[in-house]
């Protein structure tokens, strides 16, 4: 015949270790909170650059299909030509700057490369980074 063995019972937690362990699990929750208010602001700010790269895109294109040419730079875009057109390109000059507030960067098509290309550098204002948005057109 085999004995059972009953294993020891355990003692219930003590005040101290109940405040213990809902201390640490209120840091952990504000730090995941934290790095949740965090990442949803990069995203806002990806989300506000990439849709002022699309009004950038229709105006260059406009501006493509009206002189004939693109624009040499994104200024050309916000500049005033009663000459030519009652209004700028761009209505709002707000939509060439990144939402971190920095001008994008844009290189018009050449006889080498006939994609247009804006660039914003991102929250670190560093060129080539990872946190970089870019558009590119045409597709290749």
């Amino acid at each position: 015949m085999t004995e059972s063995k009953k294993e020891p019972a355990k003692k219930p937690m003590t005040r101290k270790e109940l405040v213990r362990l809902v201390g640490i699990a209120s840091v952990v929750l504000v730090v995941l909170i934290v790095m949740g208010i965090r990442n949803a602001g990069k995203y806002e700010s990806v989300r506000t650059t990439r849709d002022r790269m699309g009004r950038l895109r229709t105006a260059i294109e406009q501006y493509q299909l009206e002189m004939g040419q693109p624009p040499a730079t994104l200024d050309d875009l916000t500049a005033s030509r009663p000459d030519v057109r009652p209004s700028p390109f761009l209505a709002d000059a707000a939509d060439a700057r990144d939402a971190w507030e920095s001008p994008f960067k844009y290189t018009a098509p050449t006889a080498a490369n006939r994609r247009h290309v804006l660039v914003s550098l991102g929250p670190d204002k560093a060129d080539a980074a990872a946190d970089n948005v870019t558009l590119r057109w045409p597709a290749e």
